[in-house]
Formats: C-alpha cells, sequence, structure tokens
C-alpha cells in the first residue's frame, strides 16, 4: 500500500487494520513474539503509523489465537488498546499450527 492511498482510504471511511501475530524461531523450533504480538508495541505502532499517515485510519484487528502461543491475555489487550481495535478475529487451531480452523470444527 503506498502513502497516496490513505486520503482515499479515509474518504472512503476504510479502515487499515494490522493483526497482532507470532513466528516460529527455526533454531529452536518455538513460537515467539513478532511484529505486534505485545500489547505495548502494538499500540505504539498503530499510533506511529497514524502519525505519519497524519489520518487516523490505522486500527487492530485483534486475533485472540495470536495471544495464547506468547503468553499474552486478549482480554488485557482489548482493554489496554480501547478504541484503536476495530475487529476482532477469532479461529480455532490445533494448537500447534495456526490452521484459522472454522471455530469449533476442530
Amino acid at each position: 500500500m503506498s502513502w497516496y492511498s490513505f486520503p482515499l482510504a479515509k474518504k472512503c471511511r476504510v479502515k487499515i487494520c494490522t493483526e497482532n501475530i507470532w513466528t516460529v524461531d527455526p533454531e529452536i523450533k518455538k513460537k515467539c513474539p513478532w511484529v505486534c504480538s505485545h500489547v505495548q508495541e502494538f499500540s505504539d505502532y498503530i499510533d506511529t503509523l497514524s502519525k505519519i499517515a497524519r489520518e487516523l485510519i490505522f486500527y487492530v484487528c485483534l486475533d485472540v489465537v495470536h495471544t495464547s502461543p506468547i503468553g499474552d491475555n486478549p482480554a488485557y489487550m482489548m482493554k489496554y488498546l480501547g478504541d484503536r481495535v476495530a475487529t476482532i478475529h477469532m479461529h480455532d487451531t490445533n494448537g500447534v499450527n495456526d490452521t484459522h480452523s472454522p471455530i469449533s470444527a476442530l
């Protein structure tokens, strides 16, 4: 996405959301934090993007399943992020891989 599309997003009332994610450390083969995994970093990231764009168009898509592998609490994250949260991403998982299965399909 280019910076020049931000005014168009605002004009069309589009909220640009980013999601909390984790990664797997290839050396130890364990899940670990990555971009916007922790609530303070996520908050700062969204606020910084909004400052750069000079528009309030960046928001949080909180993936509640992505909070578990790194020990974060989704309720705390929602409370801390407050108005930055535009949507919640819910799905089921097998606890090993990020399967994005329909809820209760496993």
